[in-house]
Formats: structure tokens, sequence, C-alpha cells
């Protein structure tokens, strides 16, 4: 019987994970700064920033204020536009936006020093019917150095 506890006791342990974070379930820490040495991709969510030394320069994934993407389960005459919002600190300070897909209005390049950032996409795409949350939203950058 003793070793019967021993080893359940022992089983429960190593399935409690250990994680003391009571938000650990809702995926990366939107505050986290990601260090990026260019030529890179990197996905952000809503909150994280991307680090680039030598000039110091944070970019920081601030919001997607318009997505009129064409939903996947829809078929459009337009492909419609998201804005990005992201923001630049440190060897440049400025707002700026980037769009989604790139043959449509505005640009989805920008350069911020000696470095160029290229939108690449923003997951999940609009579904007709369903909300997305901006919790959810994944944007992935391309940076290289100019």
């Amino acid at each position: 019987m003793r070793r019967y506890f021993i080893g359940v006791a022992a089983a429960l342990a190593l399935g409690c994970g250990g994680s003391t974070d009571p938000d650990h379930s809702r995926g990366p820490n939107p505050q986290a700064v990601i260090d990026v040495a260019p030529p890179a991709e990197i996905t952000l969510a809503i909150g994280q920033s991307l680090r680039l030394r030598n000039p110091d320069l944070q970019v920081r994934f601030l919001a997607v204020p318009e997505d009129s993407r064409c939903p996947n389960n829809v078929t459009c005459v337009w492909a419609g536009d998201a804005r990005i919002a992201l923001a630049a600190t440190g060897a440049v300070e400025r707002a700026f936006d980037l769009h989604l897909p790139t043959e449509q209005i505005g640009s989805s390049k920008v350069v911020l020093g000696p470095y160029e950032i290229e939108a690449e996409a923003l997951e999940p795409a609009p579904v007709a019917g369903e909300d997305r949350r901006p919790e959810d939203l994944r944007l992935t950058l391309k940076v290289r150095r100019l």
C-alpha cells in the first residue's frame, strides 16, 4: 500500500506542472521584449516588442485599429486592408502603421535607422460570422539590416 501511495504522489507532483503563474494559460507574455538579430522573421502578439542592437531600437506591436480584409469563407471583390499600429523607441522614436495585404493602401515596409521592417502576415485571418479577440492576433515581421 505504501508503494502505491508514493507512486500516486509522484505522478500527481509531476502532472501539476509546477507553474505559480495564475495567467499561464493566456499564451505569450504580452509585455515581452524579444531580442532579434537581422536578418530574421519574428512573430509578435499585441503588446510585445522586438529589440534590435547597434543602434538600440525597439518596435512594439500596439494594435490592429482596422481590419477589412476579405474573410476566408467569403468571395470578395476587394481584398481589403489591415492597418497595423506600431511604435519605435530608442535610436528612432516614432509611431507608424503598416498595411496588409501589400498590394492595397499604404505600405507594408518601414525603414527605421539602419533597419527595414516588413509586415509579412497577420493571423488569424478574418472569418465571416466569427469574432477575433485582439489577444489572439499574431503579427509576423521580417527584419533586415540595410
